[in-house]
């Protein structure tokens, strides 16, 4: 795995990001949850240490199916890469919105 450094810091991403909008489920018609979580822990051990996710993918689902596939990691060599500042006015099924 080839890793880049982030901007003057000295963190170093993967080259190679898991993204993680599909398993949100929306606009996806859904997946199971065991699946997505070996998927992120393949990557995981195959070197990819940068992890994308956000509040959208799936209303928050991503972010907790990323966090549990992430339990037990050393969270010191991953970065977990998320949005913030979305609003979405009279949706998320009274859940409150994002911000």
């Amino acid at each position: 795995m080839e890793y880049r450094t982030l901007g003057d810091s000295d963190l170093k991403l993967s080259s190679i990001a898991c993204g993680a909008f599909a398993i949100g489920g929306n606009m996806w018609g859904g997946n199971e949850q065991k699946d997505s979580i070996a998927a992120v822990r393949d990557a995981i051990d195959n070197e990819v240490t940068t992890l994308d996710t956000a509040p959208f993918y799936g209303f928050g689902l991503s972010e907790e199916i990323m966090g549990k596939a992430i339990k037990g990691y050393d969270r010191s060599k991953i970065q977990l890469l998320t949005k913030f500042g979305l609003v979405w006015e009279g949706s998320n099924n009274g859940k409150g919105e994002f911000f």
